[in-house]
């Protein structure tokens, strides 16, 4: 899966990690992160971090 383009050089997440729910309970977030640390602890089990890389731009 990949993530949002500002995150997508710097993120990757397998979508195998993901649980079969995930679509269903983003359908009924209200948004209210500080109540709730589901995304912070999927983003932990799911999520591997790239190597930064300079985009060559000498183009």
């Amino acid at each position: 899966m990949d993530t949002m383009e500002w995150l997508a050089k710097r993120l990757h997440v397998a979508n195998e990690k993901l649980p079969a729910e995930f679509l269903t309970i983003l359908a009924g977030c209200d948004r209210n992160c500080r109540a709730c640390s589901y995304c912070r602890e999927l983003l932990d089990k799911s999520a591997t971090p790239l190597a930064f890389q300079l985009e060559d731009l000498r183009q």
